[in-house]
């Protein structure tokens, strides 16, 4: 018997917010390009990672309600407790897919563990935040166009 299809969205929110991560706004544009892009099955499993200041962990718990979400603090806190929460032989015994929500070389392990373990892994960026090491781990990459990194003087400039 074959595994139906399921996905796991391991998501570096802050990635894909771009510069801006602290700002509620990029949070929530972020959120809606992935949202928008990727499709998200009533069965998969979504981890959302972002720093652990009490500010973001509010706004991410309200952007992506019923996500499992992780925290971290530091260059590369988040990223690494994402890594840390992605158990690849349980997600190999229940997910036929993975999509990594980031472009940080730093989930090109993850990304090869899980291919190793035959999961069809995606990794869904920004162009600009693409990793070579990453998209060269990934059998598909897709771009997010409505992804736009935001920056305060971006956002500033629209007020």
């Amino acid at each position: 018997m074959s595994k139906r299809t399921r996905t796991l969205h391991a998501i570096d929110i802050e990635c894909l917010a771009g510069r801006a991560h602290r700002l509620a706004s990029a949070l929530l544009a972020a959120t809606q390009a992935y949202k928008a892009e990727i499709e998200i099955g009533p069965t998969d499993l979504v981890v959302v990672s972002c720093d652990r200041t009490p500010v973001q962990r509010l706004e991410v718990g309200l952007l992506w309600p019923g996500a499992q979400r992780v925290f971290g603090h530091g260059r590369n806190g988040a990223d690494l407790a994402l890594i840390e929460a992605i158990d690849v032989a349980w997600a190999a015994a229940r997910f036929t897919d993975a999509v990594i929500a980031s472009g940080d070389g730093i989930f090109a392990d993850l990304a090869g563990r899980l291919r190793a373990l035959g999961l069809h892994v995606t990794v869904a960026a920004p162009e600009a935040s693409l990793s070579r090491r990453l998209v060269e781990a990934a059998d598909t990459i897709r771009l997010l166009r409505r992804c736009r990194a935001v920056t305060p003087e971006r956002l500033m400039a629209t007020v």
